[in-house]
């Protein structure tokens, strides 16, 4: 319930239902014939994980820690999957696109330390909130790179990061 404000299919109906399940009913009202599997456990370094990500066209990622990001980039880097990433804290967010063979996370994040737990690798979200608007100008960002690069745009964030500070209105693209 603490950030219930940003979570767009959260409302306190559903508040003691899983995130996926309700976004698997979500979809299914909206349209009946998208396909929606959910796969509801821990992504972590289980090997398991390479055939989640296997045969799919991309991966978007909604993650909230480092860590957990970082081992969704290497599955995709290993199963040749493009990854769209996005991430928020306070009034900021950035995106940028992975490709398989490409730049990785690690030339935004920097390696983490193998002691590093979840918790620790929040980043500035935990110390910050975020407001609602900020998920969903992120969010909705996130979702036209993906829609791009199933439409074969060549616009996509390839090697470059968006870097987005709503406070002031900022926004601008770098070179990874």
């Amino acid at each position: 319930p603490t950030n219930h404000n940003r979570q767009r299919l959260s409302n306190m109906s559903v508040l003691s239902k899983s995130k996926a399940q309700t976004a698997l009913e979500y979809v299914s009202s909206v349209n009946p014939s998208v396909k929606v599997e959910i796969f509801e456990r821990p992504f972590d370094d289980d090997p398991e994980n390479l055939t989640l990500i296997e045969n799919k066209t991309i991966c978007a990622d909604c993650l909230d820690n480092l860590k957990t990001r970082l081992q969704l980039a290497d599955v995709c880097q290993r199963a040749n999957v493009p990854l769209v990433s996005a991430s928020i804290g306070g009034f900021c967010g950035q995106l940028f696109t992975v490709y398989p063979g490409g730049e990785g996370l690690e030339a935004v994040y920097g390696n983490l330390d193998d002691g590093c737990d979840s918790e620790d690798s929040k980043g500035c979200e935990v110390e910050m909130g975020t407001p609602g608007p900020t998920a969903a100008a992120v969010s909705s960002l996130q979702a036209m790179e993906v829609a791009k690069i199933i439409m074969q745009k060549n616009q996509a964030l390839q090697n470059r990061v968006l870097l987005l500070d709503f406070s002031d209105f900022n926004m601008q693209v770098i070179e990874i």
